[in-house]
């Protein structure tokens, strides 16, 4: 879990590595919009699964599994649903984790010498088709991370990742790998997309 791999030295404000105030950041026209996947219905941590991003595109939702217990069984229950539509007794491969979210600061409060968090609501992010590339993953946020996303890290070569705000009109980035977004400042609450990539 990367969550373990956190030390002390690494929960320091890694902070934006550049900032910039588009229009429509990422490459988007005047006239795209970006339709949010599904609200969470059904459990407090869910995997999401995601396809690359196309062409400068949102990132297709291939599947969604959640749970009230952790993130380990989300993801456990995403395998199983996975291996179903497969066909198969195992999920497919080239599956790899490339963010978590976190609904506090500092990775809900993550303690490095006990190892726990708070408990609060956190998320991890898949990559269907393998670890980040230049093109990464273009994510738009649903209807509770637009508004409670305060904490990221990455991983599977996902070094970076650019935040827009909730509008579409500022977006910044922020190393999340191996540094750690830990402080999303004026992002904090506040994304409406993240474009993870090498």
């Amino acid at each position: 879990m990367i969550v373990a791999a956190i030390s002390a030295a690494t929960l320091i404000q890694a902070g934006p590595i550049s900032s910039a105030a588009t229009g429509h950041p990422n490459g988007a026209s005047a006239s795209t919009t970006l339709t949010p996947v599904d609200t969470r219905r059904d459990g407090d941590h869910c995997v999401w699964l995601y396809g690359k991003s196309e062409a400068g595109k949102p990132s297709p939702l291939v599947d969604k599994a959640c749970s009230d217990i952790s993130p380990e069984a989300a993801s456990a229950k995403l395998d199983a649903q996975q291996a179903q539509r497969a066909g198969t007794s195992a999920a497919p491969a080239g599956r790899v984790r490339i963010m978590i979210w976190y609904v506090d600061g500092n990775f809900n409060d993550y303690n490095p010498a006990t190892g726990t968090t708070n408990g609060h609501r956190s998320d991890w992010i898949d990559g269907k088709d393998g670890p980040c590339d230049a093109a990464g993953y273009r994510i738009p946020t649903d209807s509770f991370w637009r508004d409670n996303l305060s904490s990221l890290v990455g991983d599977n070569n996902c070094h970076t990742a650019r935040l827009t705000d909730k509008a579409l009109v500022y977006a910044q980035d922020f190393r999340i790998d191996p540094y750690y977004a830990g402080n999303l400042q004026g992002y904090n609450d506040n994304v409406g997309l993240i474009h993870a990539h090498s």
